[in-house]
């Protein structure tokens, strides 16, 4: 699942930059069924961004997390609010290309999103970076090209068997509509999200 995903949540939550500057402390946001999800503030010269960590412990292998990660069919059936899902240019390297359309309630128009991935092993675990790249591909009529996202899965072995899971986005540009309204449908999507991933890797 190639996703660079994903999630509604994050493609229509604050402006977030991926920049670690001036980082604030994680504060919890939410808690759900062993789902966390925190957010800090972090500096970017003039401005402060949001930016969020969804994470949760799995009794899986990591590199079943990040098959599924990779595997783009897949991710329609667990990724939250997600049309279409297609990876494309995967190279040797461990990088490749996703293009996803996310379905946004009416009356406002779906949004898709092209990014670029790269899979990266470290001492505990993977890590998969996400970064949008809106020229790859021609503008699609009827949808809102993102033109700035990024994020981050950290996968580590914690013990036999034991998988930490964070996944960490940021998006910039001005908010489409006041947190108020949209933090709700951002955690709810988030929490959906990471339900369906562990029944995914359950089965």
């Amino acid at each position: 699942m190639n996703k660079t995903c994903l999630i509604t949540a994050f493609l229509i939550c604050s402006p977030l930059f991926f920049l670690y500057a001036q980082e604030a402390e994680w504060t919890l946001k939410k808690s759900k069924e062993g789902i966390d999800i925190h957010y800090r503030w972090v500096g970017t010269g003039q401005d402060r961004v949001r930016q969020l960590r969804t994470s949760m412990r799995l009794d899986c292998e990591v590199d079943d997390v990040v098959e599924m990660i990779r595997n783009d069919s897949a991710s329609l059936r667990w990724v939250n609010r997600m049309v279409q899902f297609k990876n494309f240019d995967e190279s040797e390297n461990g990088s490749w290309y996703t293009y996803s359309e996310i379905d946004i309630p009416w009356p406002f128009q779906n949004r898709d999103l092209i990014t670029r991935n790269q899979l990266k092993k470290t001492e505990k675990g993977a890590v998969i970076t996400l970064l949008s790249a809106p020229d790859k591909l021609p503008d699609v009529e009827g949808l809102v090209r993102i033109e700035t996202f990024s994020g981050e899965w950290i996968i580590d072995k914690t013990s036999v068997g034991k998988t930490q899971i964070d996944y960490l986005v940021m998006t910039e540009g001005p908010p489409l509509l006041p947190a108020w309204f949209t933090d709700p449908i951002v955690e709810n999507g988030l929490i959906k999200t990471m339900q369906a991933l562990a029944a995914e890797l359950a089965r």
